[in-house]
């Protein structure tokens, strides 16, 4: 039986970014959301049946709430806290997720860019995932993108990083993640305590730190694929290699 999955795909153009000070290919927070939501919508299609797509925006401009119409997708938009935009955000994107009856759930930022063939090569892994997780009783998270500075940064020189092949392509254990990710469903529900805690614990800022250090590292194998299958457009981080991301930013923003 085809799992199903559900894409939650957080958008907003009020602000940059927490982090970033540029972007690739574009200083146009809108025209980054629009580019990276159809490479990943235009990379799902063929999986209509097996997949649904649900917009949650935070105080989105004309501009964007008029393109996210167009495509005709569930669109829940609200107005952010101007110091509490990410935790509103998130604890939204939750709420949302947990009310899903999809077998998977991926949370997705608005700045990564998706190669052609994503949905393949995450549907590949979902239903032949035992060839992963066969020797071990940990959950899977998929972290869609190679972060090229995970190789060498100093902090991450004494940990294991096991790779893995798939029947395509190869996952490369990680330990640590953005707020962009795909789990079952089941343990998103097992991990709404976890989650809980994390708000109670934090206000503002480095959910994504608590998420790695006390939620992924109680009971979860994280891989990210080799080569990515998507890039975020922070330019405080490295393009992945081995793929020409300009090229794929030029056709996807052309669609």
């Amino acid at each position: 039986m085809n799992e199903t999955l559900t894409i939650i795909f957080r958008a907003s153009d009020h602000r940059f970014g927490v982090h970033a000070k540029d972007r690739f290919f574009s200083k146009n927070k809108a025209e980054v959301t629009k580019t990276c939501f159809k490479s990943l919508y235009t990379s799902f299609k063929k999986f209509k049946a097996r997949t649904k797509f649900i917009i949650i925006g935070d105080r989105l401009s004309p501009e964007l709430q008029n393109f996210f119409k167009d495509y005709k997708l569930p669109m829940h938009t609200y107005a952010g806290g101007k110091k509490t935009g990410l935790r509103d955000n998130i604890i939204k994107t939750l709420d949302l997720a947990y009310s899903t009856d999809s077998d998977w759930v991926w949370i997705q930022e608005d700045d990564y860019l998706f190669v052609e063939d994503t949905a393949d090569k995450i549907f590949d892994l979902i239903d032949n995932r035992k060839s992963i997780t066969k020797n071990t009783d940990k959950n899977l998270v998929v972290y869609p993108a190679d972060y090229s500075d995970r190789y060498s940064r100093h902090k991450d020189s004494n940990k294991k990083y096991q790779i893995f092949l798939g029947n395509n392509n190869y996952w490369r254990e990680i330990h640590n993640t953005t707020f962009s990710w795909c789990v079952s469903k089941e343990y998103l529900d097992s991990s709404k305590p976890l989650f809980d805690q994390m708000f109670n614990e934090i206000r503002f800022k480095a959910f994504d730190t608590f998420l790695s250090n006390k939620i992924w590292s109680k009971n979860a194998l994280v891989v990210s694929p080799l080569p990515s299958l998507s890039v975020h457009l922070d330019s405080h981080i490295m393009l992945p290699p081995c793929i020409n991301w300009r090229e794929i930013w030029k056709k996807n923003e052309r669609l």
